[in-house]
């Protein structure tokens, strides 16, 4: 019985009477043909590249080292990056200068990323507040250095616009050091996320950067939260739309 499949394994065999005419057997060989893989550019290490660049346009300058420790992110995987980045037509090449360009495509591929691949793997803890009168009033729990807000409550400390039903706080340090403030305690369902801090430069008022904010309103799939994040988009990112 001759036989064929697609991986290219064959046999073969025609015979007249007693005398074979053509007979042949072939093992499958990898198709050197075949495109190299691309770099995925937009998994883990990818995302914290493109975080970076899109922080200040003009990081897409920066060494490779400088853009090495801010990410911590490998130089060989930052070289990847940026070619498929400029594959992609997200990076222009102008003999040594690169400049950043389809900025608004890039933070919505960014956005949804993120909250696919990498901000799952984030995810430290959960808490919850010890009252009701405290989450009111949860503007007066002052979060302890290296704690920052994101999210729903991070949108209202920049536009008071959203108010929160739900609390990311991105972190450097143990998550514990929250429960020092008195008022939270952890709990497996809580409306308090506590994320791990993926970044390596300092931000102000204990705020995540404006396009995480972004970022976390859109993955929430909430219409008000999506809402709010048009307000960002409209009036603190301007320069991204």
């Amino acid at each position: 019985i001759n036989t064929l499949d697609c991986a290219g394994n064959c046999h073969i065999r025609y015979a007249k009477g007693n005398k074979i005419i053509f007979h042949l057997v072939n093992k499958g060989e990898k198709n050197t043909l075949m495109a190299e893989k691309p770099y995925p550019a937009f998994q883990e290490a990818g995302l914290k590249v493109i975080f970076y660049l899109l922080q200040e346009f003009t990081n897409v300058n920066k060494p490779y080292r400088e853009i090495q420790k801010a990410t911590g992110v490998s130089l060989g995987a930052i070289k990847n990056v940026f070619d498929v980045l400029v594959e992609r037509n997200f990076i222009l090449m102008t003999g040594s200068k690169r400049t950043l360009k389809n900025i608004n495509a890039l933070l919505n591929l960014w956005t949804e990323n993120y909250n696919q691949v990498l901000k799952p793997k984030l995810l430290l803890s959960r808490m919850t507040f010890r009252t009701n009168e405290q989450r009111i009033k949860w503007l007066a729990m002052d979060l302890p250095d290296g704690m920052y807000w994101g999210g729903e409550s991070g949108a209202n400390m920049v536009d008071s616009y959203l108010e929160p039903g739900a609390f990311d706080i991105y972190t450097q340090i143990p998550a514990a050091h929250l429960l020092k403030k008195g008022f939270v305690r952890f709990d497996e369902t809580g409306e308090i996320r506590i994320y791990k801090k993926f970044w390596n430069w300092e931000t102000e008022n204990h705020l995540v950067p404006p396009i995480l904010t972004y970022a976390d309103l859109i993955g929430s799939g909430n219409s008000r939260c999506i809402e709010m994040a048009e307000r960002l988009l409209n009036n603190v990112l301007k320069d991204y739309k």
